[in-house]
């Protein structure tokens, strides 16, 4: 949402990947989508589709908030992905670096699992980040962490994950359209609370984070539909998804602790 300054930059980043990617097994697909945005993001988006045959956008015709587009990600993975496939979902405001994907996929080691991209881990790094939105972070994931309970899980609030594909059928097949309920931020906790009840696991990758070059929402600035200084609104300004996705290229070898789970790549980024 109003990603406009950032789009073009991070999209460009991801296609840098395509080709470590490929060297592994990976084809990358890109695919931003637009939740309404009142800037040019969506022209930018479709601009870049042009461009690029890797990159496919999909844009609401109604804002649907963060929630929403977290939920139209999840649909359309599973609709188009294959058995194998995986999913990654990423901040659109250039907080954190596309780079970070190869280490993510070599923490994946079971069928049900989400990898998040952590800044609370040995060897991560925060930098150029606003107080307030430090604050808001490290307020989270104690809160949640309080709350939850989510065994290993330190990072509840970093949107940079990558799930299993079982993992998300495993979550649609017991909570159906009500894997995602809320409208705001606190849909990625909720997501991965409820990923958690399915049976799923969540390896920590430590990672470098940023504050990313926004032109237009501030951390705390009000979305529509988004409920202000609470919890739930802790990510405010991170709306804008974008969605990777890699499919194998052909036949390869696949290291047996891996199995069937290296077939594909997700990533969205919001």
């Amino acid at each position: 949402y109003n990603e406009a300054g950032n789009l073009r930059r991070l999209t460009e980043e991801w296609l840098a990947e395509a080709e470590a990617l490929a060297r592994t097994g990976y084809q990358l697909t890109v695919i931003p989508v637009d939740d309404r945005s009142t800037d040019d993001t969506l022209a930018i988006a479709r601009q870049l589709a042009q461009e690029q045959a890797r990159v496919r956008v999909i844009a609401h015709a109604v804002n649907q908030n963060l929630g929403g587009v977290v939920k139209t990600a999840i649909g359309d993975f599973l609709q188009m992905s294959q058995s194998g496939d995986l999913m990654c979902l990423m901040d659109g405001d250039d907080t954190h670096k596309p780079r970070f994907i190869h280490g993510m996929l070599a923490k994946i080691t079971r069928e049900k699992q989400c990898v998040i991209a952590s800044r609370y881990q040995p060897g991560a790094r925060v930098q150029g980040l606003q107080a307030s939105r430090k604050l808001f972070s490290d307020g989270a994931r104690l809160y949640y962490t309080l709350v939850l309970h989510v065994p290993g899980v330190k990072d509840y609030t970093c949107g940079y994950r990558v799930y299993t594909r079982p993992a998300l059928q495993a979550g649609v097949a017991r909570y159906g359209q009500a894997l995602v309920e809320k409208k705001s931020f606190a849909c990625m906790m909720e997501l991965l609370y409820k990923l958690y009840r399915c049976g799923c696991t969540f390896p920590l990758y430590p990672v470098l984070g940023q504050q990313g070059g926004r032109e237009q929402d501030e951390p705390g600035q009000d979305h529509p539909g988004q409920l202000p200084h609470s919890f739930e609104a802790a990510g405010a300004g991170m709306r804008s998804q974008e969605k990777a996705w890699t499919k194998t290229s052909g036949k390869r070898e696949k290291p047996p602790d891996r199995a069937m789970l290296c077939q594909a790549v997700s990533v969205w980024c919001h």
